[in-house]
């Protein structure tokens, strides 16, 4: 079986970075084109692309910005996760222990991570939750 069509084998983690803020996006592609075992599927900078390009592309992992216009990351993952719960979220902003991480875990995101995190820290999280093993 190939690897869209199933088999996980050993194939690269396919990543799906939704931010508002271009540098963002940007800097976290920038890196994870380079990172090994990862693939970048795709950048969306808004939580309705979001949705439209999680359901066109089916990754193993989403980083998702919470405070986005057209669509929050909170709702783009309540609709992610039911239409493709084997998609892992990570929620991703700057709000540590604010309402809305409760809330995007709550909306079905496997974790959150701080956008005050080093680059090897968002790594971490992406192979932590890739979907690869049970947790």
């Amino acid at each position: 079986m190939s690897p869209a069509t199933g088999s996980r084998g050993s194939r690269d983690i396919r990543v799906l970075v939704v931010d508002d803020h271009e540098a963002v996006r940007e800097g976290l592609a920038s890196v994870l084109e380079k990172a090994s075992g990862v693939e970048l599927v795709g950048e969306a900078e808004n939580g309705r692309i979001g949705i439209e390009m999680a359901m066109a592309l089916v990754p193993d992992v989403i980083l998702m910005d919470i405070n986005m216009p057209d669509t929050d990351g909170i709702e783009a993952t309540r609709i992610i996760c039911a239409a493709s719960p084997r998609i892992k979220i990570i929620g991703f902003s700057l709000d540590g222990g604010s309402p809305a991480v409760t809330a995007m875990l709550e909306a079905g995101a496997s974790a959150h991570i701080s956008k005050d995190s080093s680059m090897k820290e968002v790594l971490t999280a992406i192979r932590k939750h890739d979907g690869k093993r049970p947790e």
